[in-house]
């Protein structure tokens, strides 16, 4: 059998290594302060090096967290607090603000189909000030439907994120923001399920979408289209948050016109059902917000 070499430490190594990570700690000027001011002594420190090192390298981690992307970026989501229990030193945590405030953030989405990294978006960051004062003209004119125009990458999605999170910071309504592509082909598989209980979620999430304070649909016309999608999803709920009076956000590539073209189906009962759906949409918008063909950095 052969004999496997064992790399013992000495003791004075780890008397060094002992030395030198109490020398890190202490010279760290700011942790060191912190550690002072919650009145621990050098003594403490070392007869505690691991737990004083551990709380050090947290203590400098959230010194440079300034938002949650910042806390997924360095996987810290807690403060490290040391406190002392009679005659021992152990840990306690804090969970960050900046966790607290987007759990808060995020449960005010029924559904939220954009990135966390927009979670901060601001109206202060949009740069189109034309767009952003036929959006504000709009909803001072009591508009409850605002559609946006423009081709792919042309800020419609980004602008209704800002909205969204104005609303959210402003009120206290749920809101939902659908991927129209992946949203209504979930209601669809719902809809035409064997299971009881997905009948009843499509008839929840229709409800949810039809009376929610605000609406984004994100991409209408891009969604594999049928007449069932038609009748039994979009017609819907335009029908009812027109009776509900609260607000959606529609963005297209295509306009108001097209899209009646598209849900037609060149049929002409489908052409009927079309066009209610452009008048409940003509109805409740003032103007479109026309955001171009060209795309940009968005």
């Amino acid at each position: 059998m052969e004999l496997k070499k064992v790399n013992y430490i000495s003791d004075e190594e780890l008397t060094s290594y002992k030395k030198e990570l109490f020398n890190s700690i202490i010279n760290d000027s700011s942790f060191y302060k912190e550690v002072l001011l919650s009145s621990f002594t050098n003594e403490d420190i070392m007869s505690n090096l691991s737990l004083f090192d551990e709380w050090r390298k947290n203590f400098n981690i959230v010194k440079k967290i300034k938002s949650y992307q910042d806390c997924v970026k360095f996987n810290t989501f807690e403060k490290l607090i040391l406190v002392r229990d009679k005659k021992f030193i152990d840990r306690e945590y804090e969970v960050l603000p900046y966790v607290l405030d987007n759990i808060v953030y995020n449960s005010r989405f029924i559904v939220k189909d954009f990135s966390d990294n927009f979670n901060s978006l601001s109206l202060r960051n949009i740069d189109s000030k034309t767009q952003l004062s036929l959006v504000k003209a709009q909803l001072k004119n009591k508009r409850k439907m605002l559609y946006f125009l423009g081709a792919s990458r042309t800020g419609k999605t980004y602008l209704s994120i800002a909205i969204v999170n104005n609303f959210i910071k402003n009120s206290e309504g749920k809101v939902a923001f659908l991927n129209t592509t992946m949203r209504f082909q979930e209601l669809i598989d719902l809809l035409f399920s064997k299971n009881v209980n997905d009948k009843n979620e499509f008839n929840n999430l229709l409800k949810e979408y039809s009376t929610c304070p605000l609406l984004v649909l994100d991409g209408l016309g891009n969604e594999r289209k049928s007449e069932f999608i038609r009748d039994s999803i979009l017609l819907p709920i335009l029908k009812n948050r027109n009776n509900n009076k609260v607000v959606t956000i529609i963005n297209s590539n295509y306009t108001i016109e097209e899209l009646a073209i598209l849900y037609s189906f060149n049929k002409e009962d489908g052409k009927i059902i079309a066009n209610t759906i452009k008048n409940i949409i003509n109805s409740q918008i003032e103007s479109i917000v026309d955001f171009g063909s060209t795309p940009n950095l968005y």
